[in-house]
């Protein structure tokens, strides 16, 4: 079963994850079996070096995506806490990005993930990512920026 995912409960104003911000990517998710999948095409306006996507996008990128993969396997919000992102080769803007995440353990709160950027168009992996979320604790859910801001992710 495939649910499609366009913005995160809430506001929809989060810069990466939220459909309704006129300035953030415009990233389409998808959450299947294995975690998500999703795909953005960042416009010149989002460039590091010319041509280039700038790689504290790619970062947001696999922050997003990996999120929702531990969404999809948990159940409950987390917070990254710990993402490594390593780029073998630049991103192009205007060129199709294929996201990939997904959960590779789970101890406690502690939810270890792994994801990938790939060229749409052949299926070069760009960048590679590993990244570590705390499950919110009770499960609350916040509402707002301040509740986000006292929830604990600590033991």
């Amino acid at each position: 079963m495939t649910k499609k995912i366009t913005t995160l409960a809430g506001d929809g104003k989060a810069y990466g994850s939220g459909g309704d911000n006129p300035h953030g990517p415009k990233f389409s998710f998808e959450i299947n079996s294995r975690g998500c999948t999703g795909r953005v095409n960042f416009p010149e306006t989002f460039a590091g070096a010319p041509g280039l996507v700038h790689n504290g996008l790619l970062f947001l990128s696999m922050d997003d995506t990996m999120f929702f993969a531990a969404l999809n396997a948990t159940d409950s919000y987390s917070m990254s806490v710990q993402i490594k992102l390593t780029v073998a080769t630049p991103a192009r803007t205007n060129e199709d990005l294929l996201l990939l995440g997904w959960v590779d353990s789970i101890d406690g709160r502690k939810v270890l993930t792994k994801g990938e950027i790939r060229r749409a168009s052949d299926q070069t992996i760009l960048a590679n990512a590993t990244a570590m979320f705390i499950l919110v604790k009770g499960k609350e859910q916040a509402s707002s920026i301040e509740e986000l801001a006292n929830i604990s992710i600590a033991n």
